[in-house]
């Protein structure tokens, strides 16, 4: 009786635990709370567009990411992955994983940080199409603020949603988008997406959450960032 009993406490306990975190809604993003962001936002893609005013900026349509929506969609269970991105992002990789051969490190710098990106990135996959995606990664620059790492995660799930059977980027269709798929280049194409779709993004999370200084660190301990050399 006295281990059952301890049991069904301990159950009890971490219920409430888990219900108690579930209702702080923090205003600091980190790699959870982004990817649910993400998740969402590509998954209302299309509601999600700005609706653009006579010279003004614009009213979204209703898309709540604030930090309240977010801690419902939080997961703080031991053990378990709160998210899909564990299979297939990974941050804070070395140079040499993410571009093992010269060439494709050149491409990699040419379209990120002659773009002023203050991240890298490149993808794997099983097959020779990009539905066979296995996994995306990313590694941030030493100085990479806030808006950069989202800017970076945003370009991942751009990538992630490419990849899709059912593509939920309405826009793929374009003909600058399609040519360069065909061709092979998912990063240059990928790129161009993140940077039509990246401010409405950031308008809707500026409401609610701090993203202005260096708060956001999504790399594990064993994590990499890199420094240019001048």
């Amino acid at each position: 009786f006295v281990t059952a009993g301890f049991v069904c406490l301990s159950c009890v306990h971490q219920y409430c635990i888990f219900k108690s975190l579930k209702a702080v809604a923090l205003k600091k993003l980190n790699r959870h709370r982004l990817n649910i962001a993400l998740d969402l936002f590509f998954k209302n893609f299309n509601q999600s567009i700005i609706n653009v005013k006579a010279g003004g900026r614009g009213d979204f349509e209703e898309l709540s990411l604030c930090p309240d929506t977010i801690a419902r969609h939080e997961i703080f269970i031991p053990f378990i992955s709160p998210d899909d991105s564990q299979k297939w992002l990974k941050i804070g990789c070395s140079i040499v994983e993410i571009a093992p051969l010269p060439q494709q490190l050149h491409h990699i710098v040419n379209t990120c940080l002659r773009n002023q990106e203050k991240y890298i990135l490149n993808y794997e996959m099983e097959g020779i199409n990009l539905v066979d995606l296995k996994k995306v990664m990313v590694t941030f620059r030493h100085d990479a603020k806030d808006v950069d790492i989202i800017r970076g995660l945003f370009h991942a799930h751009v990538i992630k949603a490419l990849s899709e059977e059912k593509c939920l980027l309405s826009d793929i269709k374009k003909g600058y988008v399609i040519d360069k798929l065909k061709e092979g280049d998912i990063i240059t194409s990928s790129h161009q997406l993140m940077c039509e779709k990246i401010d409405s993004f950031l308008l809707i999370l500026e409401k609610s959450w701090e993203i202005k200084g260096e708060s956001i660190h999504l790399e594990s301990s064993e994590g990499f960032r890199f420094y240019l050399q001048q």
